[in-house]
């Protein structure tokens, strides 16, 4: 399917369902759902008109509406997992009114009977048939998305890693490969503002503290007209508003840090505002003061949330970020790394009489890195580099039938880059990088989710994207200007309650190229681009499954493709030949194109204190770049296979909970037991394929990127945990072991040459492998 000729045809079908669904007009019930205990919004719980067999989920801001067909009496159910199911009755005498109806669910705790645990929890959170089709989508509350082993510490994206389709290049690496794309493809938000650079030095840890998250939402591809800017995927992370009941904190400590979190109402007397506070911090820098030739390293960062409801459908919230990594070496020269994000928003969510929903949002978001290297008082080599983005967004939302639903907005992102290198050494200042580039970005969308018979659900969307360079530095980079349309479709058949089928298409463009410097993303470079380059895109082909085998059981099945065009790649060789003069972003990237194709499988369980899943992965990425990977023989680029590229990946993950499955405690504590095991085929590696001597050094020349797999990579984790409850909190401590086993996954192959005694040449290589055997302590405290 070539999207450019069915341009039109998106169109005209996404604005005619549009005109339809305003033509029909039905009477409403809206509203927010809470938790009675701490009165933040409860997400994705399911309300449920009984009398007509229909219903949805709110939103990841507890939002909800529901469609009244006509006059009469009805039941309302609302529930959520580990919450008590509400109904209430509500009577309409006609039509032309609607209601808005704020509820508050109880926390139930699950009861144990012997060995019968009394809650079913499984059905709900493997519902098949969701209001939403929700292609190569995982979407839960940041507790539920934590339920796995862990890397010493709980961490949203190292979580997200061992799902089905996701990859990693390395045990020492939180980037996210998914479905073939690169991690610069993913669109990751904190509260709706992209964050540029989510990771910590070496990449161990993310930047997002799991205290202070409320929901994760991850969608792998197909993803609605409501997010672009991006080819690959988008990860969708919001922070807890707070406790609006009660002042309560968490407190953690580990070996290698400590983090607390804070929060409760502006006034016990009411639940009008709430504030959370929280914070993390690492001690490496502490250790290294007693530990010889350990780097001097710390990280921290910290999140702020404040809210305030002017009424119970005007509400305004503050979110604050701002995390900080330095890294000082002090060997052959004194060394300094220092880089970190800060990002803020302030949204404004109404809703109207009509029952329209719609948020406003102004947000910013920045990440700066430096670089110093000095001997003594000489500068050798001094790094700059800043990303600054200022955002406006607006979102609305109308149900205008049981049947059909039209989402609608736009957003405007100004975005400014600098980089520049320096030296008090005598360098050529041309060939020292000074770049500045400033862009516009504005896109509107509309989404149409339309239900035209109980087995069909049809969801069309468009979003118009608008680029433009505003500011660029050398001035003899060209301007660029580009105007694309990105139509997307998403169609479900409900083959019964418990399962359907599902296709998904979309065509995603990105107007932002990375440069990586491989330090672990601390000097990584974004650049908008210029005209030099066109905008990369890709198409986005997926089919789908879902099943619920009875209440404890379900799976997934994903079949997907993805096309890429316009891929850029860093050329290594003219990051030294850059001119400020004459230089323009064509000159460090080389083009080409890929694809990606694969299959998902997902087996999910939630049985007598038994939660987890099994994985399966199959999945093929391959490239071709010009100038890259080329063939010595006829000097032409070829096919390969990246470094991420993982054939087989194989996933058991299960959480063991003695309490509610055998109704065993250890001294009044409820103990549980966590197992991963984690296959993967080895990735591509390059192999030297011819040697030289240059006067000084055997060289090496590699021919290709991917000559050789390395071994596959196989990994046991244990992790003990628990829980005790007292009056004035729970306590938990942990003990977790990586890699039992002990294996040596090798993550990379280097080589060398070495002469035997009778002067005979032999090529010799040395394996970096992973983690090795590692056991961690830690210890949380709830009050």
């Amino acid at each position: 399917m070539k999207f450019p000729q069915i341009n039109r045809k998106f169109i005209l079908l996404t604005f005619f369902l549009a005109a339809l669904a305003f033509c029909q007009g039905t009477a409403s019930i809206s509203g927010f759902v809470h938790s009675s205990e701490t009165g933040e919004p409860l997400a994705y719980a399911n309300v449920v008109l009984l009398d007509q067999n229909s219903g949805t989920q709110t939103n990841n801001k507890g939002y909800y509406v529901v469609m009244i067909k006509e006059p009469g009496e009805y039941s309302l159910q609302f529930s959520q997992i580990s919450h008590k199911t509400q109904t209430l009755t509500v009577n309409f005498a006609d039509l032309m009114e609607s209601r808005i109806i704020n509820v508050e669910l109880e926390r139930e705790a699950v009861q144990i009977e012997g060995s019968e645990v009394t809650e079913a929890r499984a059905f709900r959170k493997f519902k098949a048939n969701t209001p939403e089709i929700r292609a190569g989508n995982v979407l839960s509350t940041a507790e539920q998305i934590l339920e796995v082993s862990q890397l010493g510490e709980d961490d949203i994206i190292r979580s997200l890693q061992v799902l089905p389709g996701v990859s990693s290049l390395s045990d020492y690496s939180s980037g996210l490969y998914i479905w073939g794309g690169t991690y610069d493809q993913n669109l990751i938000l904190l509260d709706d503002i992209a964050v540029y650079n989510p990771t910590h030095f070496g990449g161990l840890f993310s930047v997002f503290n799991s205290d202070a998250i409320s929901t994760v939402e991850l969608m792998k591809g197909g993803y609605p007209a409501l997010y672009g800017g991006r080819l690959s995927s988008v990860l969708s992370i919001h922070n807890r508003e707070g406790n609006r009941k009660k002042y309560q904190g968490v407190a953690r400590w580990s070996l290698i840090s400590a983090a607390a979190t804070l929060e409760g109402p502006f006034s016990p007397k009411n639940d009008q505002g709430s504030w959370m506070i929280s914070y993390r911090r690492n001690y490496y820098d502490l250790i290294a003061k007693a530990v010889d030739d350990m780097p001097d390293y710390y990280f921290y960062d910290g999140h702020i949330r404040l809210n305030w409801d002017i009424t119970p459908t005007n509400k305004y919230n503050l979110s604050i970020y701002n995390g900080r990594d330095e890294l000082k070496l002090d060997i052959f020269y004194k060394m300094k790394i220092d880089w970190g994000n800060t990002a803020f928003t302030l949204t404004n969510t109404r809703v109207w009489d009509n029952g329209l929903y719609g948020s406003f949002m102004l947000a910013g978001s920045t990440f700066g890195s430096i670089f110093r290297v000095q001997d003594e008082e000489t500068s050798l080599y001094d790094w700059d580099n800043d990303i600054n983005d200022v955002s406006f967004k607006s979102r609305f939302s109308k149900r205008f039938s049981e049947a059909s639903r039209l989402d609608f907005g736009w957003e405007a992102k100004y975005m400014e880059v600098k980089f520049k290198v320096d030296s008090d050494l005598e360098y050529d200042s041309s060939s020292m990088y000074d770049i500045i580039g400033g862009s516009l970005l504005s896109s509107a969308y509309v989404q149409q989710y339309w239900k035209p018979s109980p087995g069909w659900n049809i969801e069309p969307g468009l979003r118009l994207n608008y680029y433009k360079m505003l500011e660029v530095k050398p001035e003899s980079a060209p301007d660029a200007e580009f105007l694309n349309l990105s139509p997307r479709l998403a169609i479900r058949r409900i083959i019964d309650d418990s399962s359907n089928m599902y296709l998904a298409l979309g065509r995603y463009y990105q107007y932002m190229v990375l440069i990586s410097s491989g330090a672990a993303g601390a000097m990584d470079v974004w650049f908008p681009i210029d005209g030099s380059v066109e905008p990369s895109y890709a198409d986005h082909y997926i089919v789908g499954y879902k099943k619920e085998i009875g209440e404890n059981i379900g799976f997934d099945l994903e079949l997907y493709y993805k096309d890429y065009k316009n891929l850029v790649e860093q050329d290594q060789n003219a990051f030294f030949n850059w001119n400020n003069d004459t230089g323009k972003l064509a000159d460090v990237l080389d083009e080409g194109s890929g694809f990606s194709w694969g299959a998902d499988f997902l087996l999910r369980t939630d049985w007598r204190g038994i939660s987890g899943f099994v994985g399966y992965t199959l999945g093929v990425t391959r490239r071709k770049i010009l100038e890259s990977n080329t063939n010595p023989q006829t000097g032409l680029a070829e096919y390969y296979y990246p470094r991420y590229d993982r054939t087989h990946q194989l996933t058991f993950m299960e959480n063991f909970n003695f309490a509610r499955a055998w109704n065993w405690f250890l001294a009044d504590g409820e103990p549980s037991l966590g197992i991963n095991i984690s296959y993967k085929t080895g990735q591509p590696h390059s192999k030297p394929e011819k040697m030289y001597f240059d006067g000084e050094h055997y060289e090496f020349l590699y021919s290709y990127k991917d000559g050789q797999r390395l071994p596959d990579y196989f990994r046991l984790d244990l992790s003990l945990k628990c829980r005790f409850v007292y009056s004035w909190g729970e306590l938990e401590p942990y003990l977790q072991v990586l890699n039992v086993t002990n294996r040596e996954n090798i993550n990379s192959i280097s080589y060398n040459v070495e002469s035997d005694e009778e002067g005979n040449l032999n090529l010799i290589h040395e394996d970096w492998t992973e983690l090795p055997f590692l056991p961690f302590i830690g210890i949380s405290a709830k009050f």
